[in-house]
Formats: C-alpha cells, structure tokens, sequence
C-alpha cells in the first residue's frame, strides 16, 4: 500500500521515458512498426516494445543490446493459442505470430536515467549503421 502513494509519479515517468526513447528513435522508423495505442489511453508503460520490419533478425538484434548491457525480454504474448495450455485451441493469428517472432522490449521503467535511455538510442542507432 505504501506503493500506491507513488504511483501516479512511477506512471508520470514510464510515460515521459516512453515518448523520450520514441522521439530518440524516430529516424528508425523504417526499421521498426510503431506501437499503436487507443485514443484517451493513458499507459504506464513497463516496457518499449521493438517490432522489427525485417523478420528475421529478432534474435541478433536482442543478442547485441544483451552484449551492449541493454536488457531485453521477448515479446510475450503474441499467439496465446501456442502456449501449452490453449495448445487445444491453436489456430493461425498472423498478426500475433509476427509479434511473437519479431518483436522484443527493453525495460523503461521510472527509475531509469535520461543518461540510460541516450546510451540504449546510441547502441541502437550504432545497430543499423
């Protein structure tokens, strides 16, 4: 409970550190598809999500923020009908099988520095060079 007193502040800030690292990388635009978002949404954003155009370079692409000392976790949800336990409902969804493949998400939560999110654009924009 005590968190909750700070929660606005935490929210205040994921989404100040979201658009920061959105407008660091909006030259890459041909390289990534944008999040989209509903109109009036206010997310507190615990992640930015990195959709890759080219499909196939998900994986080397997360090995070399991992080498950088950038953290990164896969895309997670994607097609819930190929976890094991919707196995019985599997069906194709093209969209969520495209997010699950080629997309990932680096960590922006409140406590990360402006300093960080410089050295996450730059090691990013060193990638694509």
């Amino acid at each position: 409970r005590v968190q909750l007193k700070r929660l606005d502040g935490f929210t205040e800030k994921r989404i100040e550190n979201f658009h920061y690292l959105k407008s660091k990388l909006s030259d890459l635009e041909d390289k990534f598809i944008e999040v989209g978002t509903v109109e009036g949404s206010k997310i507190s954003w615990f992640g930015y999500i990195l959709t890759l155009q080219k499909g196939d370079e998900r994986n080397k692409f997360g090995d070399y923020l991992e080498a950088s000392g950038i953290r990164t976790r896969p895309f997670f949800a994607g097609n819930i009908t190929r976890h094991k336990p919707f196995r019985k409902l599997l069906r194709p969804f093209p969209v969520a099988d495209y997010l699950m493949r080629n997309s990932l998400f680096i960590g922006i939560w409140q406590g990360i520095s402006k300093q960080d999110l410089e050295y996450i654009s730059e090691r990013i924009h060193l990638y694509f060079k």
